[in-house]
């Protein structure tokens, strides 16, 4: 081997000038490998970042709207409603009254359709709520996990209680009223704040869970 470089210096300093090209080549290709790939991973990771970041702003503002419909459904339920009905009931009580000690049968037919009417205004506000309510809810379920699925069919069963008990508390008021049975009334009033409370806890449960969800983005 000596002997060889001895003899041949020239073409022994041509073959290590061709191996450093070579090894120059192979750094500076698994250099630029190297770039690519670390390149590669910041788009990767800036993707996946971009990507959370929509999904979180898409799941805040579902989270949002739909804990404002539950506001609004549980304001409706426990303090519009029964302050809506006092005074309907109470303005055809006393129309009602006056008109059949008056024998006006005219005037009591206008009173029992003004009364029908408001019954069915009030109702179908509730109605539309609830609908509503249970709309977004089963939207909601699409994309969520199963225990806020779990927590959300709770929550569907108290809203649908609600709405009965609302249901049963109107057609029942006019007797209450009639008869003027207070005992009747605090019952209902009684199982209406049990049942606000129930779907207000239930609403706590899914915003806590809400929030969970949204840390494990």
């Amino acid at each position: 081997m000596f002997d060889f470089i001895s003899k041949n210096p020239e073409l022994v300093t041509v073959l290590f000038g061709v191996a450093n090209f070579l090894w120059a080549i192979f750094l500076y290709f698994n250099n630029k490998k190297h770039q690519q790939n670390i390149e590669s991973l910041k788009h990767s990771l800036n993707l996946d970042l971009e990507r959370r970041k929509k999904v979180f702003e898409m799941k805040v503002n579902q989270f949002e709207k739909y804990y404002r419909l539950i506001d609004e459904f549980g304001k409706k339920y426990s303090v519009d409603l029964p302050k809506k009905l006092q005074p309907i009931f109470t303005e055809y009580y006393d129309k009602f009254l006056k008109a059949e000690m008056e024998n006006n049968k005219e005037e009591s037919r206008k009173i029992i359709v003004w009364f029908g009417d408001q019954i069915g205004n009030l109702m179908l506000d509730i109605n539309e709520n609830y609908v509503r309510l249970n709309s977004e809810t089963n939207s909601l379920k699409l994309t969520s996990s199963d225990k806020l699925v779990d927590i959300l069919n709770e929550l569907q069963k108290c809203y649908e209680d609600s709405f009965n008990l609302s249901s049963e508390f109107i057609s029942k008021f006019q007797e209450i009223l009639l008869t003027q049975n207070q005992v009747l009334q605090n019952d209902y009033q009684n199982r209406m704040k049990e049942s606000a409370m129930k779907l207000k806890n239930k609403s706590d449960e899914l915003m806590a869970r809400m929030r969970f969800e949204l840390t494990e983005i």
